[in-house]
């Protein structure tokens, strides 16, 4: 549904039901990282994924700003889980005692709730400058046990500042990445992982057209040389040193892109 307020405000509800097979490579899946510690063994028994979903929000468009909200409510039965400490090992903390691994397997929750919050937009401001921002939080639990999802990233937001020339032959932007750190209360204490602390990272950007076909893209990134890691990347961190997964440090990339 579609209620517009004014001519640059708008609201919309939207209510969805779905369901996901589970894919190939979740069921079949075989890995194991003698290095790291850890290894995600096979599924078969995993059933799909149904789904109930409602999200609400507001959008406005004008000539200069335009800026989007939403709140989104999810509820699934079977829900297919990825990186979960495999269940039979949860009483030894997700070590096998076969091998002494830390062991990890797709497995189907019964019940679970996701909701969150999201927010972005732009500004189009006078001599080709612009800037921009988007900021995403969810919160997943399961339903049956009330325990949170670690499948679920901690909030996260970016910001951006650019300018492109009038003739649209070159540009530049400053981009800000902000991550929350994920506390021990929102880390399923069945499943533990390592507490991922908050960080703030620097990128710049920018591009060259060359000619109508020829694009040249260079960018500086991470550029205050932070060290960090990324929540995702904790779930496979076993006996390995946390170092590891760390991300790189200051870095820059240059690319050509040619349309034939």
């Amino acid at each position: 549904m579609l209620y517009s307020v004014t001519d640059t405000v708008s609201t919309y509800a939207r209510f969805s039901q779905g369901f996901r097979a589970p894919p190939y490579d979740d069921v079949n899946v075989g890995f194991t990282n003698f290095l790291g510690g850890y290894k995600t063994i096979a599924n078969p028994d995993l059933e799909s994924e149904r789904s109930d979903g409602l999200e609400i929000g507001a959008r406005i468009v004008a000539s200069v700003l335009n800026a989007r909200v939403a709140y989104f409510r999810n509820t699934y039965e079977n829900f297919i889980e990825s990186f979960a400490i495999a269940p039979q090992f949860l009483g030894s903390r997700g070590i096998d005692p076969a091998d002494g691994m830390l062991t990890f397997q797709l497995i189907n929750r019964p019940s679970v709730e996701i909701d969150g919050l999201e927010v972005g937009g732009g500004l189009d401001l006078p001599l080709g400058v612009s800037a921009r921002f988007a900021m995403a939080y969810a919160r997943g639990e399961d339903r049956d046990t009330g325990a949170p999802l670690n499948s679920v990233d901690p909030l996260s937001a970016v910001l951006g500042i650019g300018f492109d020339a009038p003739d649209d032959r070159w540009g530049a932007e400053v981009v800000w990445t902000l991550t929350s750190g994920k506390d021990e209360a929102d880390i399923d204490e069945s499943a533990p992982r390592l507490a991922s602390p908050g960080y703030g990272i620097v990128d710049v950007l920018a591009h060259l057209n060359i000619g109508r076909r020829v694009r040249l893209n260079a960018g500086l990134f991470n550029v205050t040389d932070k060290t960090y890691i990324r929540w995702a990347d904790t779930a496979g961190i076993g006996d390995d040193a946390p170092a590891r997964f760390t991300q790189p440090g200051f870095n820059a990339g240059l690319t050509f892109r040619i349309e034939l």
